[in-house]
């Protein structure tokens, strides 16, 4: 079972763009057929300054982008490990930066954006047991595309059990077993791709040794007596 995670902060992000565009709606049809109701409309946009439009969305995707630079993404939200807190305060002061240079010099859009930061402890129990149980449900994703033999599948949930892995401490035993999950998902990901261009068949590769890693991943996750 984990017994700690890697303290941090829970970030609550959000931005905002106001101005720059217009929305217009245009009532086509209405009309009433018993209990049933149908209405029918057409929506215009109108975007005064489609340049600085566009600087503005860039813009909000880059201020996401450098908060994220410095956290880890996971189900529950954006983590910020302590050790990066310093960190996160640069480039939160970057972003603040960039959004007055904009706001400064444009004339129709307005970008903004806030920050909440809560506290998680390492061994806060109720953030162990929620992490737990999101890589228990991502190794069964994983096994079940393993077993299926979709190679898209089998990446994206690899990438995704990795990204949410990093909330652990580097050097766990948890974290090193999820470590070798994912290398063993990718490896078979390789040879599947590789069978399939060579028109070989892949049944005896879904059948040794692919559930092997995982099963062992989930044991050091959720306690061996718990997994089995």
């Amino acid at each position: 079972m984990i017994e700690k995670i890697r303290p941090g902060m829970l970030v609550a992000l959000s931005t905002r763009l106001r101005g720059g565009v217009k929305y217009e709606r245009v009532d086509l049809n209405h009309e009433r057929d018993g209990s049933t109701d149908i209405a029918k409309w057409e929506t215009e946009r109108k975007i005064t300054d489609a340049e600085e439009y566009d600087a503005a969305k860039k813009l909000q995707s880059r201020v996401r982008a450098l908060i994220e630079s410095v956290s880890i993404w996971t189900p529950f939200g954006i983590i910020c490990p302590t050790d990066n807190v310093e960190q996160l305060d640069e480039k939160i002061a970057e972003a603040q930066a960039l959004c007055a240079e904009f706001n400064d010099s444009a004339q129709y859009s307005h970008v903004s954006f806030s920050v909440l930061r809560g506290e998680i402890a390492e061994s806060d129990r109720e953030a162990r047991e929620s992490v737990a149980a999101e890589l228990d449900e991502l190794l069964r994703d994983l096994e079940r595309a393993m077993e299926t033999g979709k190679v898209k599948d089998i990446r994206r949930i690899a990438s995704r059990l990795k990204q949410t892995s990093r909330v652990l401490e580097a050097q766990s035993p948890e974290a090193r077993s999820i470590e070798r999950a994912v290398a063993s998902a990718r490896k078979i990901a390789k040879q599947i791709v590789a069978r399939v261009s060579n028109q070989e068949t892949i049944d005896d590769l879904l059948n040794v040794g692919t559930r092997s890693s995982v099963n062992a991943a989930r044991c050091a996750i959720l306690g061996q007596e718990d997994a089995a």
